[in-house]
């Protein structure tokens, strides 16, 4: 909730902002714009504290209120909010903003980070305190502090409890072309230089690996997710279309690829099939190529 007080600030500041840049006329608008775009900068890193929810709280309340329809909603709630950062930076990106515009996307902004605080410290958070056993707490913030804080120092965490694992690496794993010991196929998964997710043929998440090259927050609340409630439902559509023409055999991939920020991504979806065809789960292949795509020439020497 430190978060939320943080954010109200911000939002305070906003308002404030506006009143001098859209009702004094003495105003110097040159200094008031670089005062909210300082002001709109800094809630992007807001966008944690959204990520937390969607991929720790939601999926540990989905596990415990299967039929809670509140949480699609508020996914959608907050990709307005990010809509309306990006849309907001590039009004601002114009050295003389349509004022009409930014007043419309400030009141957006304000529809929709407020009436979210609201929610969840009214409605959401209450849920998951009654129905989340305190143990899944501990796991929860841990997983939370993967992912990252927002406007607040790092909270002291109570350790994480002991989870016993396999040890034995003497068995190895049959891969058809090698036989590799499970800490050795955990390291050269997590080592190469794609994010990879698995979703089985009952389309629940089953893998994902690990941080070294994360793109897209992931936590492992999502193990036994169903891949539909791991996005928005804006664009559930979309990964429907692509599991169902798997499912049908009538694709075997797909392509996508976006900007984030400065980087640029590429995703690309498997359908995975056993040796008589059968489908067995899809597979998302997400890599930053920002600096492939500039390759040129070539390169045959080690320079090191």
């Amino acid at each position: 909730m430190q978060e939320n007080r943080a954010v109200e600030d911000i939002m305070a500041g906003i308002r404030h902002l506006s009143k001098q840049y859209f009702l004094d006329k003495d105003a110097d608008k040159t200094e008031l714009k670089e005062q909210f775009i300082r002001l709109i900068n800094s809630l992007e890193a807001y966008e944690l504290h959204y990520t937390k929810k969607e991929h720790v709280l939601f999926p540990y309340l989905e596990k415990t209120v299967p039929h809670y329809r509140c949480l699609q909603l508020m996914w959608s709630f907050h990709d307005d909010f990010r809509r309306s950062l990006k849309q907001l930076n590039a009004l601002f990106t114009d050295k003389q903003p349509d004022d009409e515009a930014v007043n419309k996307e400030l009141a957006n902004l304000s529809a929709v980070v407020l009436p979210i605080v609201y929610r969840e410290e009214h409605i959401v958070f209450p849920v998951a305190l009654k129905v989340i056993p305190p143990k899944a707490w501990i796991a929860l913030l841990h997983a939370c502090a993967e992912i990252g804080w927002c406007y607040i120092d790092a909270p002291v965490l109570p350790d994480k409890p002991i989870k016993k694992q396999e040890t034995d690496n003497s068995k190895l794993v049959d891969l058809d072309t090698g036989l590799l010991t499970p800490e050795q196929l955990r390291l050269l998964l997590d080592n190469l230089p794609v994010d990879i997710t698995f979703v089985d043929e009952n389309d629940e998440v089953r893998y994902f690996s690990g941080a070294k090259h994360r793109i897209f927050a992931r936590s492992k609340a999502i193990i036994g997710r169903t891949v539909q409630n791991c996005h928005p439902k804006e664009s559930v559509h979309i990964v429907n279309a692509i599991v169902e023409a798997f499912k049908a055999g009538e694709k075997d991939h797909a392509d996508f690829w976006i900007p984030i920020r400065d980087r640029f991504i590429h995703i690309r979806y498997f359908a995975l099939r056993d040796a008589n065809g059968t489908y067995k789960g899809t597979i998302e292949v997400s890599q930053d190529v920002t600096e492939i795509r500039h390759l040129q020439g070539q390169k045959r020497l080690l320079d090191w």
